[in-house]
């Protein structure tokens, strides 16, 4: 209960902190997910809309193998300048399948980045919670995790991100690394982009899996440049529930 009421005071703290508005932009995309490790396969239409010092996420995915359903929806509140983003971030996601209790899992996170001429510097410090997860009972994860972006030109970039976390739940505790990387190309006539990436899962205890992703994304508000300094330029954090789906 003391790490809960203490993320959310440092969330509520870095909330309060929102300042000058930017431009509108957003976007709406499809993907597909393989991990040969786990023979789980998905598909997830996403999508997000920044303005002024606000951005929502949402998203669903279907997860054929196991016959169930992901939603998640989020919101960031932040204050950004041409150099620094402060800001907090508050998340919910609920896995659903036949014959099983939804599952669902809340988050709260820190986020910062640090703009440079063409390369942005991201950080999240966040905590997830689900409650009764079977097997596992009540689950939480801590992870501090980090990403830098390269813009190559204003309508590509290329990413490499590092993270750690520990989950501690009723059946035991652990650490794990996340890492993975990826790129997003957008013609300069046109606001359609394509994406593709692979992020791996490492678990101190256990066989590491890693996934790739492929997909696609209708843009509004700029250059991905321009969408990643005054658009939705924020990854949403979250826990246990993405790291195994």
């Amino acid at each position: 209960m003391k790490k809960q009421i203490a993320f959310l005071g440092a969330a509520a703290a870095a909330l309060m902190m929102a300042g000058t508005a930017h431009a509108d932009g957003g976007y709406v995309g499809l993907s597909y997910n393989n991990n040969s490790d786990t023979d789980i396969n998905s598909w997830t239409i996403d999508g997000a809309f920044a303005s002024s010092n606000f951005q929502i996420d949402a998203g669903y995915t279907n997860i054929d193998d196991l016959d169930a359903n992901e939603w998640n929806i989020g919101a960031h509140l932040f204050s950004r300048s041409d150099q620094w983003l402060w800001g907090g971030y508050v998340g919910y996601s609920t896995v659903s399948g036949d014959g099983g209790d939804d599952i669902n899992e809340w988050t709260v996170a820190l986020q910062t980045q640090f703009y440079m001429p063409r390369t942005t510097i991201s950080g999240d410090l966040s905590y997830s919670q689900i409650t009764d997860f079977p097997f596992f009972g009540d689950v939480t994860t801590t992870q501090l995790s980090g990403e830098a972006r390269f813009f190559a030109t204003d309508n590509f970039s290329f990413q490499g991100n590092l993270g750690w976390g520990n989950l501690d739940s009723d059946f035991g505790d652990g650490n794990f690394w996340t890492y993975g990387v990826g790129a997003e190309w957008q013609a300069d006539s046109f606001p359609v982009s394509v994406l593709a990436g692979w992020q791996a899962f490492d678990p101190e205890d256990s066989d590491s899996s890693s996934a790739w992703t492929i997909g696609v994304r209708y843009n509004w508000g700029g250059t991905l440049l321009q969408r990643n300094r005054s658009g939705a330029g924020l990854g949403s954090p979250h826990g246990f529930l993405d790291a195994i789906f």
